[in-house]
């Protein structure tokens, strides 16, 4: 795909579903260009925020919809050219459910503890699980 001369280009160095990383390509970018460029990216349908880092010439965008439609969107406004190529799948990662990561980390705890190590690694197990838990019946009242 050809864009104009002046586009932006950047290439994705991390993706996970809601977070993107990107690196500005041709070294590091004006600050005052790179200012107006995440301008511009928080007023892409779908940005949540855009942060960038002038001294490393990245810039963190957190988003709601897939990386896909904001490269699109960039690509069809001129203001960031990014090759398909560069885009890493930001599909969901396979995690185990909710219920068995908080029984298998109940678990972990209580065996840690029989082995003496209560604090802090199966206390911090005990934590995590407790919260895991809390978090999943608050959004399930949600």
């Amino acid at each position: 795909m050809t864009h104009k001369k002046d586009t932006a280009c950047a290439c994705v160095i991390h993706a996970t579903p809601g977070r993107t990383r990107i690196r500005m390509a041709g070294g590091l970018p004006d600050r005052a260009a790179l200012t107006v460029l995440v301008g511009q990216l928080v007023k892409v349908p779908g940005v949540v925020s855009a942060t960038a880092n002038a001294l490393t010439g990245k810039i963190l965008l957190h988003h709601t919809v897939e990386l896909s439609a904001i490269v699109e969107h960039c690509r069809a406004a001129d203001l960031l050219a990014i090759e398909s190529d560069d885009i890493i799948a930001a599909g969901p990662r396979p995690t185990p459910s909710q219920p068995l990561y908080t029984f298998a980390l109940i678990a972990l705890s209580l065996y840690q503890a029989t082995r003496g190590s209560f604090l802090p690694s199966a206390f911090a197990l005990l934590i995590q699980a407790a919260e895991m838990a809390r978090a999943a019946r608050d959004e399930r009242a949600h």
